[in-house]
Order: structure tokens, then C-alpha cells, then sequence
């Protein structure tokens, strides 16, 4: 189970209460929370994140030619010189990463809804179905055993992949490396072209317990835990122990700078880890992934619209995210689309840039069970519902607001 799934039962404790929180939270990349967090409070600490990276031969490329790409227009357009002499690129159906790299995104209402029916979301699943399709590329692949052979000269996979290259292929020692995942051309601010790097990261941490007896001694471990000294001790041993593929995914940006990575591996891996992201995770989060597979074998196996296969899904991942949410008494997308329409909230959460949210509402004016306030106020997915139709259908012009008070 992950920290969320502990946490929305009850079993973790919100860690953000702590003293030193803030001292401790400047360890990690800000990113490396997302997945530790829930509407606003942090029920664990990173301990672990991974990145992808592009492992490469760099003496195949050097014989066909070839520069490490950049782009990926760069690493496609090497896709026919590779099939000229029979080999291939392997890439992970990584949608996460072409959402932030489309600028797109995942969710919406704060995890109540997917954004999966929108314009940008559905170009980068297209731009990602379409790589797979039209250049043939393979779904499933041993990376590591297909470069190694010399038939896969570039392949994209988390960076641990190092340790079992390492220790699976020495015979190719010095003839690889790794650099980032390739990115999409920008122009920045100054008018300077760049090319944007963006990952999707994954954490896990350490949680405390809602049984732990002396909370403020659990801090102290995790503190500790989790500090540089503690964290570069463990990922040393490991190494004196098993040798460099017992390397080490530590979350700890200190303890990463002093483990035995060379200086251009370091390199490539700390702005592997400034540019990433993370998906938040959301109850019932479990259901996105599977439809999107479903859609993309779809567009695959039986060459249908990436983007219709897509919407397709939509409707039953919406009724499984409430599905799921009811369970756990938080509020649902058809609950929150009459609660925003009544009480003019912009967010469920979410209160950057000045936007009222539902939770800072419901503090202020003492709501402890929405359901409950709903009922008092004659709100109901249903009533919306028929408000909305009437709308729509130009039979009436009044607010929800006014329509509930004169009906």
C-alpha cells in the first residue's frame, strides 16, 4: 500500500503539524512530495525517487553516425537508420511524462475528474500513441539484455537500470551511458529556444503510524531517518557489500551528492530530478491507468483513434473516482459541480493564484459534514442536474442558487 492508501483510511498520520517539518522538507525536490500528499497535508517523508533516463551505446551511434538525441523528432528520426540495420528504440508508454512535457494535465476538480477529455491531454496521448504506431516501436523489451547484444542502442527506463546493467553487462563497459529523457523545443521568456526536459517522477516514503505511542519520538526517527548522514551510511554499505548495483535511489539531494556517481552521471541525474514532476495521487487513481493501457492497445493492436479510444473510458473512470470517494465520505464530481455552482468556489482545493476552495470554505463557517450541509440547503447531484438541463434548454435563466430557492 502507498502512504495515500494508509492515509485516507486513517492508519498515517499528517506529518506537516511537526516543528522542524519545513527544515526537513528542504532535503528533497519539491516535486518529491505530490505523491506523499493529500489535499494539503503530508502524510510521509521521501525516503526513495526514481526518474527515467535514456540509456544509450555510444559506440553504435558513433559507428552509424549518430549524435545522442535531443528531441524526440531526434531519436525518431534515427528510428529508420536503426530498422536499416536491424535494430530498434525502446520506449515506455510513459503518458505521464508526455502530459508535462505537452503541458497538458491529468486531473481535474482536484482528482474528482480526469482531465482526460481535454484538448491538450488528449494531443499528448495521440503524439504518444502515434510514436508507437507509425515507427513500429516494441511494447514490451529486456532493455538491458537488447542493448547488451547490440540490438536496441537506445532504450528509456527508470535510472536504476544502472545497477543491472552494471553488473548484467560488463563486457559493454565503457561503451554506454545515460543521459536525459528527450524533451520537446520552448521558447523561454528572452525569446531563447530550449528544449524542455520534463519527467514524471514516482516517490515513496516513510509514514508515522496513527498507533504510534510517543508521536514526537516517531518525528525524531523519521527526522533522523531521513537526514544525509543516515541515508549515505545505508546506500555506502550497500555498495561495500554488493558493489555498484546495490546503488541506491535515495530522495535525499545531499545524500545523492556524495554517492560514488561520476561527475557527468551526477550531472544528468540531478536535472533529470530538477525537471521532474509528479502525478498527485487521488482515491481510486488506480482505475486511470488501467483504461489509458486499454485505450492505447486499442490504438495499437487495432489501429483506432487514439484520441476517441481515449474518451471512450472517460465516463467509467469518472464513476469508479466516485465510486471510490464515496466510500471514504469525501465528496464526489456530480456533488461538487452544484456545491461550486451554489457557493461560487473556483476549488474543491486548490488555492493558488487567490481561488476560493471548498475546505478553507468549510473551516470557516464550521462544516464538518457536507452531505449534511447539502441537505440543509436543498443541494442534491440530482437537482443540479435537472437545473443544468433546464439551462441548457433555455427554459429557465435563473442561479442554481435562486432556482433552489424558488422551487
Amino acid at each position: 500500500m502507498t502512504p495515500l492508501e494508509y492515509a485516507i483510511r486513517g492508519a498515517a498520520l499528517p506529518l506537516n503539524g511537526f516543528d522542524t517539518f519545513d527544515e526537513v522538507k528542504t532535503r528533497f525536490p519539491e516535486s518529491s512530495f505530490t505523491q506523499l500528499s493529500l489535499y494539503g497535508e503530508v502524510f510521509a517523508i521521501p525516503v526513495s525517487m526514481g526518474v527515467p533516463v535514456m540509456f544509450y551505446r555510444s559506440d553504435i551511434l558513433a559507428d552509424l553516425g549518430l549524435s545522442v538525441p535531443e528531441t524526440w523528432d531526434d531519436l525518431m528520426s534515427m528510428v529508420p537508420v536503426f530498422e536499416h540495420n536491424k535494430m530498434q528504440v525502446g520506449v515506455l508508454f510513459d503518458f505521464q511524462t508526455f502530459i508535462f512535457q505537452n503541458e497538458a494535465r491529468w486531473w481535474k476538480d482536484d482528482g474528482m475528474r480526469p482531465a482526460f477529455d481535454e484538448t491538450a491531454t488528449l494531443d499528448a496521448f495521440e503524439k504518444l500513441c502515434n510514436y508507437f504506431t507509425n515507427n513500429s516501436l516494441p511494447i514490451q523489451f529486456n532493455g538491458m539484455t537488447r542493448m547488451k547484444m547490440g540490438e536496441m542502442p537506445i532504450f528509456i527506463g527508470p535510472y536504476t537500470t544502472y545497477n543491472t546493467i552494471v553488473v548484467s553487462a560488463p563486457e559493454i563497459s565503457g561503451l554506454w551511458s545515460f543521459a536525459e529523457v528527450p524533451g520537446v523545443k520552448r521558447i523561454d521568456a528572452d525569446g531563447n529556444e530550449y528544449v524542455d526536459h520534463t519527467v514524471a517522477a514516482t516517490s515513496s516514503g516513510i509514514i508515522m503510524p496513527k498507533t504510534a505511542r510517543d508521536r514526537e519520538l516517531s518525528w525524531d526517527f523519521i527526522d533522523w531517518y531521513t537526514s544525509k548522514d543516515p541515508q549515505v551510511d545505508f546506500c555506502n554499505e550497500m555498495v561495500a557489500l554488493l558493489g555498484p548495483s546495490a546503488k541506491q535511489a535515495v530522495a535525499n539531494m545531499e545524500a545523492f551528492d556524495s554517492l560514488p556517481w561520476s561527475a557527468k552521471e551526477r550531472a544528468v541525474l540531478k536535472n533529470a530530478f530538477n525537471n521532474s514532476k509528479e502525478i498527485e495521487v487521488y482515491p481510486g487513481d488506480y482505475i486511470v491507468a488501467r483504461y489509458y493501457n486499454f485505450a492505447f492497445n486499442a490504438a495499437y493492436n487495432e489501429q483506432k483513434d487514439p484520441s476517441d479510444s481515449l474518451l471512450e473510458y472517460v465516463s467509467l473512470i469518472n464513476s469508479e473516482l466516485s465510486r471510490k470517494r464515496r466510500e471514504f465520505n469525501l465528496m464526489v464530481a456530480e456533488e461538487w459541480d452544484a456545491v461550486k455552482e451554489f457557493t461560487g468556489l473556483d476549488s474543491y482545493y486548490d488555492t493558488t493564484e487567490g481561488k476560493k476552495s471548498w475546505l478553507n470554505y468549510a473551516k470557516e463557517n464550521g462544516i464538518e459534514d457536507y452531505r449534511e450541509w447539502m441537505e440543509d440547503n436543498g443541494l442534491s447531484a440530482e437537482n443540479y442536474a435537472e437545473w443544468a438541463r433546464l439551462t441548457k434548454a433555455g427554459e429557465i435563466t435563473q442561479s442554481y442558487k435562486d432556482w433552489l430557492a424558488s422551487d
